[in-house]
C-alpha cells in the first residue's frame, strides 16, 4: 500500500522524534558534577588547541568521566583536572589562563556516564583538588657516607677531573659509588650526570660551582642528587691514604696537563703568586731563537704567551722545546724550523701538600729532576728587573743577585 505523502512525512518525523528523544532527554538532564570527591568545580572555561588551559592530556581507563579524570590527575600529583569534548581528560598544576564561559556551553555528556557533562568543543569543565597529594621529597646532596665527606660540586669537562669511571649496575648513588671507589683503592669519588661514578687519588684542578648545579637525581635513590651534566659531585675519604707528594702524577692520561698556566708561589707564602710567561731572549724572527720562563710586566709585549703543556715528561712552550736545565740559569726553550730538538723530559706534576683543599685536591707543583724546591724568581739586573724563573740560583751570576732571588714553588693550573 502506498501511503499519502503527508502521512509518510508524519510517520517519518514521529519515528525520528521517538528515536532521538531518549538521547535528547539524557543530554538535557546531564549536569556538571560538583563536587567530585575532594575536587571542586571551578567553572566552564574557553580552551584553544594552540594554547591549552592545562598542558597534559591523558587517556582515562574505561572512558571519560568526572570521577575517572579527577582520579587520574590526583594520582599523578596534579592539582587541576579538565574535561573537554566529552572524551578528553587534561591535567595540570596551574591553568595557563582562564576565560570564563557560561556553564551551559559545557554541554556534552561524558562518554562513560551520560548523566555528567564533560565540556564541549573548546570548552573545559575545570576542577581543582582540595586535598592534593603532598609534594614529593626533594632530592638533596648526601653530605657524608661513613668516612666519606662531601667536598663540593665542580665543573667537569672532556679532560676529566677524576680519571677512572666505574659502572654501578644496581643504580648509582652516594653509598654505592663511594663503596666502589674505596674497594678500588681510591680516596676520591665523584657522581656525575646521575648515572656516572668516577674515582681517583688526586684531583689536580677544578672550578667549584654552586651546589644547586648538581641537581640530577640518583637512579639508585631518587632522594639523593648525583651531579649533573658536566657537574661532578665530589667526596673525599678521610680514612684513605693521600698520594705521596714525592710521587709524580703519572696515572692520568697525557691530556690531563695538555694546556697549563704556570704560577710562581712564594715558599714563604707572604707574597701573592705570580703568573709566568714565555719570554724570547733573541728576536723571534731569527731562524733559531731561545726563550725563558719569566714574569711579564711593565709593557711587556708577550702577555699572550703563557701556555705550557706538560706531556710525557716534557714541559713545552708552543713550538719550543725545553733544554736540559742548567744550575744557576733560567729554564730555557729552543725553537727552530723544522723542529727536531729532543725535549728534556724530566719534568712532572706532583701533589700539592699545601693545597687549601686538602691532600687529595689542588693545583700540582712542577717538579724537575725529582724536586719541587729548586725554583726561584730572580730579578734580572740586565733587563729592567724582569723576574726570571731560575733553576737552583748561584752566587755571582751576571744576570741576577742571588740574595735578591725569592724561593718559589711552581703551580700548574688549567689554561684559560
Amino acid at each position: 500500500m502506498i501511503l499519502p505523502l503527508g502521512l509518510v512525512a508524519a510517520v517519518t518525523s514521529g519515528a525520528l522524534l521517538a528515536s532521538c528523544s531518549p538521547a535528547l532527554e539524557a543530554r538535557q538532564s546531564a549536569t556538571i558534577k560538583d563536587p567530585v570527591g575532594a575536587w571542586e568545580f571551578q567553572g566552564c572555561y574557553e580552551d584553544n588547541i594552540v594554547n591549552r588551559v592545562l598542558p597534559d592530556r591523558y587517556r582515562v581507563p574505561f572512558l571519560n568521566s568526572a570521577e575517572g579524570c579527577t582520579t587520574l590527575c590526583h594520582d599523578k600529583g596534579y592539582e587541576y583536572a579538565g574535561l573537554e569534548y566529552a572524551i578528553e581528560c587534561w591535567c595540570g598544576h596551574e591553568p595557563a589562563y582562564l576565560t570564563l564561559r557560561p556553564s551551559s556551553e559545557c554541554n556534552l555528556p561524558c562518554i562513560a556516564d551520560p548523566t555528567e557533562l564533560c565540556g564541549a568543543a573548546n570548552r573545559m569543565v575545570l576542577y581543582r583538588d582540595t586535598d592534593p597529594l603532598p609534594d614529593p621529597p626533594t632530592p638533596v646532596i648526601t653530605q657524608s657516607v661513613g668516612t666519606w665527606s662531601y667536598k663540593a660540586c665542580y665543573q667537569d669537562s672532556a679532560t676529566r677531573l677524576l680519571a677512572f669511571r666505574f659502572s654501578i649496575p644496581e643504580g648509582n648513588n652516594a653509598e654505592r659509588c663511594t663503596e666502589r671507589c674505596e674497594a678500588e683503592g681510591y680516596g676520591l669519588a665523584g657522581l656525575e650526570y646521575g648515572v656516572e661514578c668516577w674515582c681517583d687519588n688526586y684531583m689536580p684542578y677544578g672550578t667549584q660551582m654552586p651546589d644547586a648545579d648538581c641537581n640530577f637525581a640518583c637512579p639508585g635513590d631518587n632522594l639523593q642528587m648525583c651531579g649533573a651534566g658536566n657537574r661532578l659531585q665530589v667526596y673525599v675519604n678521610s680514612a684513605a691514604t693521600p698520594p705521596s707528594t714525592s710521587t709524580c702524577i703519572t696515572w692520568r692520561d697525557q691530556y690531563t696537563f695538555g694546556n697549563n698556566v704556570l704560577y710562581a708561589v712564594p715558599r714563604n707564602a707572604l707574597t701573592p703568586r705570580t703568573k709566568l710567561f714565555n719570554i724570547p731572549t733573541n728576536p723571534p724572527t731569527d731562524p733559531e731563537w731561545y726563550s725563558i720562563i719569566a714574569t711579564c710586566t711593565g709593557g711587556c709585549p708577550y702577555t699572550d704567551y703563557y701556555n705550557y703543556p706538560l706531556i710525557d715528561g716534557a714541559l713545552l712552550s708552543y713550538n719550543s722545546r725545553p733544554l736540559v736545565p742548567v744550575i744557576g740559569s733560567a729554564q730555557t726553550f729552543f725553537f727552530t724550523s723544522p723542529q727536531n730538538t729532543v725535549s728534556y723530559n724530566q719534568f712532572c706534576a706532583k701533589p700539592n701538600p699545601a693545597s687549601p683543599d686538602g691532600p687529595f685536591i689542588g693545583f700540582p707543583r712542577l717538579s724537575i729532576h725529582g724536586s719541587t724546591t729548586k725554583w726561584s724568581l730572580c730579578p734580572n739586573i740586565t733587563d729592567g728587573g724582569r723576574q726570571d724563573l731560575v733553576y737552583d740560583p748561584v752566587p755571582n751570576h751576571p744576570h741576577y743577585d742571588d740574595e735578591e732571588c725569592e724561593e718559589v714553588y711552581v703551580e700548574i693550573t688549567p689554561y684559560a
